[in-house]
């Protein structure tokens, strides 16, 4: 029979919220070093360099052609071969973010190349260099493509979490199983981390949307608008 006590006690649990805390920032640092390296990865795979865009597809071929378990475990064991330990946070969060660039490369890629060409070379006549071009003419416009995608993933980042808990961080699944082996109740005890995980998606469901109307997909970027230009050299 269910039994409505221990959920409620359950889902109002400490550690539960610890669980979820845990889960959100492994998340959101995982994505950062995912969306900050894929944005590299994606302008070096737009460039017209071609050992540059081998070495990109090298990464991406690695990390997509291998399982996320698999490298989560290899950035946490391989490096205690050599005297180095890295905390579980750290080396699930490397994990995860490197593996999310290989998948966000091809997003900003896209992204990039869906810029008119010609804005970039007026810009580049005006005297911008290639690093300015980047980011006051091609991202704020490339945004509007690539927000979409970024967001969708960090709802799936949220979720892939899970997979940290193979390393002993206590996720919201790996504290799930914690709490089962002194309360076996699965059903009142998985609800409870269905609980939270359908608040976080929720939430941030509502959040991208709000992103995506800001950057107006599909309409002009206010970001090329709202930031001041940087100085052109005199032509």
């Amino acid at each position: 029979m269910w039994d409505w006590s221990l959920f409620w006690k359950q889902l109002l649990e400490r550690d539960a919220i610890r669980a979820a805390e845990a889960t959100i920032s492994a998340a959101i640092v995982g994505q950062l070093i995912g969306v900050t390296l894929g944005i590299l990865l994606g302008a070096v795979g737009a460039s017209r360099r071609r050992w540059p865009r081998r070495v990109v597809d090298a990464y991406v071929r690695v990390f997509r052609g291998t399982p996320l378990l698999l490298q989560i475990l290899a950035f946490y064991i391989v490096p205690s071969e050599y005297g180095i330990q890295l905390p579980v946070f750290v080396a699930g969060a490397l994990a995860l973010g490197m593996n999310e660039a290989a998948y966000l490369s091809e997003v900003v890629r896209s992204g990039l190349m869906s810029v008119d060409r010609g804005q970039r070379e007026a810009a580049q006549v005006l005297g911008m260099s290639s690093a300015q071009v980047l980011l006051w003419v091609t991202l704020p416009q490339a945004a509007r493509v690539m927000i979409p995608p970024m967001g969708n993933a960090f709802n799936a980042m949220l979720k892939t979490t899970s997979l940290l808990g193979f390393i002993s961080y206590e996720e919201l699944l790996r504290h799930a199983n914690l709490v089962l082996d002194t309360v076996y109740r699965p059903f009142e005890i998985f609800a409870v981390i269905t609980v939270y995980y359908l608040a976080m998606t929720t939430a941030w469901g509502l959040v991208q949307s709000r992103l995506e109307r800001y950057f107006r997909v599909g309409g002009s970027a206010p970001v090329a608008r709202r930031r001041p230009m940087p100085r052109l050299a005199e032509v």
